[in-house]
């Protein structure tokens, strides 16, 4: 190690001063070109943002380079009019001085890794045009964008923004608006043509948004992109959405909407891209839809959808169309596998046929052209008998009765029934009923000519398939008519199913009907998403004792504790079907069904 006088250590440092007074002055002249209100600002932001370790900060604060010179850096005049620095490495904040910059027309810091909140500064900005925020890491709540009247082009999508979505009526400019895939909550606002008239493009996908659409989208004429999927939205389909003529892609899908298609959307004639899929919609397919020429990607999965297929569908070039996971039967289905001109194809898994029982002979209804269905018919799951043409069936033992039905144009669709238990002993039954009552399941049925019966047990399921014994009632075991009832206090949200079984006293048994009945949850709590992929989420409280998830058989899979409503819970290694989650809160106890994709 070399060592040095303390005199020559002093002249050391008196240079190095100097030095350091010499590059200030020279940088300061290279600053002095642009407002010096600009030129500060630019260097906080640099400061704040780790600017040595950007991917590209070539000049910046560089001697003898001009801001003019500086990467993403423009002027016009002696101010900055544009900053675009996207997917540079920036880290850290965005500094409060930032607001200073008040004659940027252009912000471009997308796709870095910039935390905490964005500034109250920025709306001082009132000359921007363009603002981009996003892909970075945002988290707090959205301020007001009210003072910036000039706005045209706002994206902040991709970050962790909190609150609900900013009111945009004084952005008469606006033209497109990104704010999609945050954690933005509330209601939607209801923008208005008279408010923003310019608007083009509005996403607000991936977001945690409640409530209706508002209808007042269906005003601003000039929308051709609405993307409001993956979020919690209830309520019906706005049917003056019909009314935008320049629309082409719609997506509302990920939502919790009911209701039917609205028909007007036969009128969207520049439609190209249609989705609504996994929502809550019933009703018909609007036969119109096929007869929108450019309309290439039609996904309806996932649906409570019926009736037809359009026959036009039949003829229809379609690049994409998605109509499986609904209500329909093989009616209209047919000519699909036909039509050359569609491009990817998913009709299957569709309604669950019920089978009639009358007088021990049994029938479905499977739809299409009876000629080309096939009905295979399973007694207690073992093969029993193979029809085609011909949808019933006599039968003379008692059992277990269910029915697959396939057909020969319909290729990727195959028809199941739920299993119906056929009886012949000495007890007649006249009813069997199930409704949903305060959030339990009232069951009632009604026999005559009781002979040699003992006893009722009422067994519940949650797939229509495996049951299990919830209470028992005895038989009065007499002639006449009786009257039975009983109530299911633990049925869990969603559809239920439950079948009486009437046993009797030397053991013999048989089934009545098995009846489906839907329980409503009344309070706040639901799980979501729900179908699931890698893990579900409580939504509605603040937080758990325990959360419980079992299989549908009843086994216990997985069990958390102290669980918060933002807490994630694993399900990535579950096989895909049905489960159970019991959650436990302040000592009461809530059933809910997921799906697991």
């Amino acid at each position: 190690m070399i060592y040095f006088p303390g005199k020559v250590i002093y002249n050391i440092m008196k240079l190095i001063l100097h030095g350091i007074f010499f590059l200030f002055l020279l940088n300061t002249r290279s600053i002095a070109q642009v407002n010096q209100q600009d030129s500060a600002a630019l260097v906080d932001l640099y400061n704040a943002t780790g600017g040595s370790s950007w991917t590209n900060h070539s000049n910046w604060l560089v001697i003898g380079q001009p801001v003019t010179e500086w990467e993403g850096i423009v002027i016009s005049g002696n101010r900055v009019i544009s900053i675009s620095l996207s997917n540079n490495n920036l880290n850290g904040t965005i500094p409060s001085t930032i607001g200073d910059l008040n004659a940027v027309t252009v912000l471009d810091l997308s796709g870095n890794a910039l935390t905490g909140q964005l500034p109250a500064g920025l709306n001082n900005l009132t000359a921007i045009e363009s603002l981009n925020l996003s892909s970075n890491n945002f988290t707090n709540t959205l301020p007001s964008f009210g003072n910036l009247t000039n706005l045209s082009f706002c994206e902040l999508q991709n970050n962790n923004l909190l609150g609900g979505v900013p009111d945009f009526s004084g952005n008469s400019f606006l033209f497109y608006l990104d704010l999609s895939f945050n954690s933005l909550s509330g209601a939607l606002p209801a923008l208005t043509v008279s408010n923003t008239p310019e608007l083009f493009y509005i996403n607000l996908s991936g977001n945690n948004l409640t409530g209706n659409i508002p209808a007042s989208f269906g005003e601003i004429t000039n929308l051709e992109t609405i993307k409001l999927n993956e979020n919690e939205l209830t309520g019906t389909i706005p049917s003056n959405l019909g009314s935008l003529i320049n629309l082409a892609l719609l997506d509302l899908s990920n939502n919790l909407l009911a209701g039917s298609i609205p028909a007007t959307f036969n009128n969207l004639g520049n439609l190209g891209s249609l989705a609504l899929h996994h929502n809550q919609l019933t009703g018909d397919i609007p036969a119109g839809l096929g007869n929108i020429p450019g309309l290439s990607d039609l996904a309806l999965n996932h649906n409570q959808l019926s009736g037809s297929i359009p026959s036009n569908f039949c003829s229809h070039s379609f690049e994409s169309l998605l109509i499986n996971n609904n209500q329909f039967t093989f009616d209209g289905m047919e000519c699909l596998d036909g039509n050359s001109e569609i491009g990817s194809l998913n009709y299957a898994n569709q309604k669950i046929l019920s089978i009639v029982n009358d007088n021990l002979t049994l029938s479905v209804t499977a739809g299409g052209t009876q000629s080309k269905n096939k009905y295979t018919w399973y007694k207690s799951d073992v093969l029993f008998n193979e029809k085609t043409g011909d949808p019933t069936l006599t039968v003379t033992e008692q059992g277990t009765y269910r029915v697959e039905v396939a057909n020969s144009d319909a290729t990727q669709l195959m028809l199941n029934s739920s299993p119906i238990i056929v009886s012949i002993l000495p007890l007649t039954w006249l009813n069997f009923t199930a409704s949903s009552c305060s959030e339990n399941v009232c069951l009632q049925w009604e026999t005559e000519n009781e002979q040699n019966t003992s006893h009722f047990e009422i067994e519940r399921s949650i797939d229509g398939s495996i049951f299990e014994q919830i209470s028992t009632l005895s038989a009065q075991n007499n002639p006449g008519k009786h009257t039975y009832s009983t109530t299911d206090y633990s049925a869990a949200y969603g559809t239920n199913y439950y079948r009486i079984k009437q046993v009797d006293i030397d053991g013999r048994y048989a089934y009545s009907n098995i009846i489906g009945v839907k329980v409503m949850n009344a309070g706040n709590l639901t799980i979501r998403p729900n179908p699931a992929n890698n893990f579900i989420m409580l939504s509605g409280i603040d937080k758990a004792e325990r959360v419980t998830l079992y299989s549908i058989t009843g086994q216990v899979l997985r069990q958390w504790q102290h669980v918060n409503g933002s807490q994630q819970l694993n399900i990535s290694d579950l096989q895909k079907g049905m489960y159970i989650v019991k959650v436990l809160q302040h000592n009461a106890e809530a059933v809910h069904k997921i799906i697991k994709q």
